[in-house]
């Protein structure tokens, strides 16, 4: 849960993208960060309130990204440009508390 603030979901190392995760931006929460402002922002703002869980589900498949943000599309099958096919994920806030739950990872077939 976030108060304030914001953190980033960073997919496949330092080469991969960042999904951002924000309260200090009008855009909302799901663009991706470092691409062109009309490629990266999110298909509309659906962030809970502060103080209230969101729920991410995010697909990252070859180079297409997909992020649902409550239940709702908020960015569709955004092509990527990976440098690398493997990395790691890495959750990295930005200097105010929050809290991580029910954190899973699924392989894709």
């Amino acid at each position: 849960m976030l108060t304030k603030g914001g953190l980033t979901a960073r997919f496949k190392g330092v080469t991969g993208i960042e999904i951002a995760i924000s309260y200090s931006s009008t855009l909302g929460s799901g663009g991706i960060v470092g691409y062109n402002v009309e490629e990266r922002q999110p298909l509309r703002t659906v962030d809970n309130p502060l103080g209230e869980w969101n729920t991410f589900r995010i697909r990252v498949e070859n180079d297409l990204v997909t992020v649902h943000l409550n239940d709702q599309l908020v960015l569709n099958r955004f092509a990527a440009d990976f440098n690398r096919s493997r990395g790691p994920i890495v959750l990295q806030h930005h200097g105010w508390p929050l809290w991580f739950r029910n954190v899973y990872i699924r392989e894709l077939d």
